[in-house]
C-alpha cells in the first residue's frame, strides 16, 4: 500500500538544542504494557531533514492493528486514516512538532519530535532512543545533498573524527561515555572558493540498561538493542531531483535561501 501524502513536509529533530535520543518503547515500559502500545518509525531515521525533503511516518503494533489509525501533532488529532503510514512530502516549518500515532484500541506511541532546517550543514541523529549496546550512527549532511568535504566531528567541543572520516560517523556499540553535544564542520564550495561550514548542537544521550550482576558471574550477554534499531547505518538516500552529473556543484541548482557565509 503507497503510504499517504499529507502536508507540505516536515523534518525530524531529537529532544534537545537541535536533538536528544532519550525514548524508545521496547524498553520504556512492562511487557504487557509495551504489547498494547504502538510504534511510530520514521524513514529515513533522522531526527532532523531539510525544508523540502520528504519523510514517511509509519505506525506499527506487537500485533493486528485493525484499520484506523490516529495521529497527532502537538498532542491534538490531526489525521485519521485506514492505513498506517503517511508521508510528509516537500517538508516546510509548519510541519514541525511532537509526532505520535495511534492504531486502533492500542495505546499511543511514544512521542517523536520534528523539525525542519534551513541551516546549510546539519548533523543528523536517530529519532529513536539509544541505549548502551546500541549502533550510534550521525551523518554530517550538506543542504540538500550538497558535497561537504573535510569533515571534522566534535563531541562537547573536543575533535572526535575517526582516521578514516566520511560524511557517516558510526559508533558499533555506544556507551554512556559517548554522550555529549555534537557538532560537525565542513567545508562547502561555493563558485570557486571553499568556505568552513558548521552544523548546529545536537545533544545525544545513551541511555544505560542497568543490567544487574548475576551472582554466578555468567559471561557477559549479547547488547541488547531497542526493538527498531538498525544494525548498521542507513544507506545515504539520493539528493532530491535534479539529479546532477559527476563532481557538479549543487549548490548552484539547489539554492539555499541565505548564502554562505564568506571565509
Amino acid at each position: 500500500t503507497e503510504p499517504q501524502n499529507w502536508g507540505h513536509g516536515a523534518d525530524l529533530l531529537l529532544y534537545a538544542e537541535v536533538g536528544s535520543v532519550l525514548f524508545s518503547p521496547s524498553l520504556s515500559a512492562g511487557p504487557s504494557a509495551t504489547a498494547q502500545k504502538s510504534t511510530l518509525t520514521l524513514d529515513p531515521p533522522w531526527s532532523i531533514v531539510f525544508k523540502g525533503e520528504s519523510v514517511t511516518l509509519t505506525c506499527s503494533t506487537s500485533h493486528p492493528p485493525g484499520r484506523r489509525f490516529t495521529w497527532y501533532r502537538n498532542n491534538k488529532v490531526f489525521r485519521s486514516t485506514e492505513i498506517n503510514s503517511l508521508k510528509i512530502k516537500y517538508a516546510q516549518e509548519n510541519d514541525a512538532g511532537r509526532y505520535q500515532c495511534q492504531a486502533s484500541v492500542f495505546s499511543p506511541s511514544d512521542p517523536v519530535q520534528l523539525t525542519i532546517s534551513n541551516d546549510w550543514l546539519i548533523l543528523q541523529v536517530p529519532y529513536y532512543g539509544v541505549f548502551e549496546g546500541d549502533p550510534l550512527c550521525l551523518r554530517c549532511y550538506g543542504w540538500k545533498g550538497a558535497r561537504v568535504s573535510r569533515i571534522r566531528y566534535y563531541r562537547d567541543g573536543a575533535d572526535v573524527t575517526p582516521s578514516h572520516v566520511n560524511s557517516e560517523l558510526s559508533i558499533k556499540q555506544a556507551r554512556t561515555r559517548d554522550s555529549g553535544k555534537y557538532h560537525c564542520t565542513g567545508s562547502m564550495k561555493t563558485g570557486i572558493m571553499l568556505t568552513k561550514v558548521n552544523s548546529p548542537t545536537v545533544s545525544i544521550s545513551v541511555q544505560a540498561l542497568n543490567l544487574l550482576p548475576h551472582p554466578n558471574s555468567l559471561p557477559e550477554p549479547a547488547p541488547q538493542t531497542s526493538s527498531h534499531t538498525p544494525n548498521t547505518c542507513p544507506s545515504p538516500e539520493p539528493p532530491p531531483t535534479p539529479k546532477l552529473p559527476p563532481r557538479a556543484s549543487t549548490l548552484n541548482l539547489l539554492p539555499h535561501p541565505t548564502p554562505l557565509p564568506q571565509p
